[in-house]
């Protein structure tokens, strides 16, 4: 059945790693409340921090979706394909921007570039990696670590902002391991000799943030666009750190604000490692995953809406292997509603993810279909 929660990981027990301290105290045992790295100072003054770059077109491009209503077959261009008259779906139109000419997309398209010039269209910010109107809801940030790997995390009183302090908790090494992007943007490189030492911020759009402490090393160029899940460094210890771990925040406006992972918030916080832990979707599949589906003759359609053809129906709760998903339609059951569709790659039509028996409207670990 569908539901509207998400199952909490367990509690752990396992040997801890220091937390942000200044570098002349010694490291922290497991249990230990973290501790802060500078006294409630953090990098880049957190009470004046600009607005993150609004990300949008500035080209004039139509607001059309890259799926239109009523089109009947075949799939749009998308960003970066060119076009000529004629050739986009339905009614839309190219339009013109530094990213090239391509057939512009209205909220929920996909969007991604560094210099914030993608086709969104007049009033639109490319946010998360999809288009959507200023104010709108927040990216669905990710772990900030690779997917199935388990890490705890703390927070104290006197850290800066709503961060958290993360580190291994399945006996995989937090020293040297990747740090990925919690969700698409534009990647900025830092060092603060004093508190974060080498750091990455990246830019969501409509002013969201998030921020990456300590690490050992950068590998992603500074001001590259990157994909949910894409690296950024390697977990260290750099400035004020007493032991390897990821200090991670997210922030809108400058503003610290408490953490979401999946769509569910971490808080309320624990004081100390090893109170709470989790398990990272992130960057789980480029290819899809297999889902169970709940319910009795649920209808496998052409294309994301429920006039056009039924291709198959599923008789029973079954297995199916989703590989990409998409918005359409708004389906009800049951007092759920869900925009989002699959693609079932063996029936090769769309399901509403209302209908796939996981707790997230956008499933995890299932890309957008192009």
């Amino acid at each position: 059945m569908p539901r509207g929660t998400w199952k909490w990981m367990g509690v752990v027990a396992a040997i801890g790693l220091g937390a942000c301290a200044p570098p002349s105290e010694p490291r922290r045992e497991a249990g230990v409340e973290p501790r802060p790295i500078d006294a409630g100072r953090s990098p880049e003054d957190a009470g004046a921090e600009p607005d993150a770059a609004r990300v949008r077109d500035d080209a004039g491009g139509p607001d059309a979706g890259v799926r239109d209503a009523g089109f009947d077959g075949g799939v749009c261009l998308g960003r970066l394909e060119p076009c000529a008259g004629g050739t986009c779906c339905g009614e839309l139109t190219c339009g013109t921007t530094t990213a090239g000419t391509v057939c512009c997309g209205n909220e929920g398209a996909p969007c991604a570039t560094a210099d914030g010039s993608d086709c969104c269209g007049d009033s639109l910010l490319c946010v998360g990696g999809h288009c959507q109107p200023p104010g709108g809801a927040a990216p669905r940030f990710s772990a900030p670590y690779a997917c199935g790997e388990r890490w705890t995390y703390g927070h104290h009183s006197t850290e800066v902002r709503l961060a958290l302090d993360f580190v291994r908790a399945d006996g995989g090494e937090t020293n040297g391991a990747p740090v990925l992007a919690s969700a698409a943007g534009v990647a900025r490189r830092h060092f603060e000799a004093g508190g974060a030492g080498n750091y990455v911020v990246v830019e969501h759009g409509d002013a969201w943030r998030t921020y990456y402490f300590h690490l050992s090393s950068f590998t992603v160029a500074d001001g590259a666009w990157v994909a949910r899940g894409e690296e950024l460094g390697r977990v260290g210890s750099t400035g004020a750190s007493s032991g390897p771990h990821l200090h991670y925040e997210q922030l809108r406006a400058g503003v610290g604000q408490t953490i979401h992972i999946e769509g569910v918030s971490l808080a309320p916080y624990p004081g100390t490692y090893f109170a709470a832990d989790l398990v990272s979707e992130n960057a789980c599949s480029l290819d899809g995953r297999e889902f169970d589906t709940w319910g009795v003759d649920r209808p496998v359609h052409a294309s994301p809406s429920l006039s056009s053809a039924v291709l198959a129906t599923l008789p029973r709760p079954r297995r199916v292997f989703i590989d990409c998903q998409i918005r359409g339609e708004t389906v009800h059951a049951e007092g759920y509603e869900n925009d989002w569709w699959g693609h079932l790659r063996d029936e090769g039509g769309y399901l509403s993810n209302i209908f796939v028996d996981d707790p997230a409207a956008h499933l995890p670990g299932v890309p957008d279909c192009p």
